[in-house]
């Protein structure tokens, strides 16, 4: 394996151009965010994103659903307590357990931080067709299928 591994040119992969991609498109979404003065970044969209779909979950449901470990998440549910755009509240039920919740601020900036992440999803697909697109998206799913 190891043989094969040495001879294998990583500069033309499927992974180092997915790579790529992602890497160009928090950068993107980072200078989107900062010209429409949101004050998160690309990670901290995620997390947002997720609270806009449903506020109160628990830290770990949101660890989970933004794809970060319970200790991340927690420094990231830190950072943005401190910027104002979210906080915990104490479970109803479990004592253990803080709820999030997005503050008046946090729920402001919702729709400049996502025309933020429309205007990077446009431009990094407007080379392609329509039937490009859906052949790529479809091809992605299949991707992240084969690695989950």
């Amino acid at each position: 394996m190891l043989h094969i591994i040495q001879y294998m040119n990583f500069k033309d992969t499927i992974g180092r151009y997915m790579g790529m991609a992602h890497i160009l498109f928090q950068k993107n979404l980072e200078e989107a965010l900062k010209a429409r003065q949101v004050p998160i970044t690309a990670e901290q969209f995620k997390m947002m994103s997720r609270l806009w779909q449903q506020e109160g979950i628990s830290q770990r449901e949101l660890a989970k659903g933004v794809g970060r470990n319970r200790a991340a998440a927690g420094r990231m549910i830190d950072t943005l307590e401190k910027k104002g755009l979210l906080q915990r509240h104490d479970h109803p039920n479990d004592r253990r357990l803080k709820l999030i919740f997005l503050t008046k601020l946090g729920k402001q900036i919702q729709k400049k931080a996502e025309e933020s992440a429309k205007e990077v999803l446009e431009k990094s697909t407007q080379s392609l067709s329509e039937e490009e697109k859906s052949t790529l998206k479809k091809l992605l799913k299949e991707v992240i299928e084969n690695l989950s």
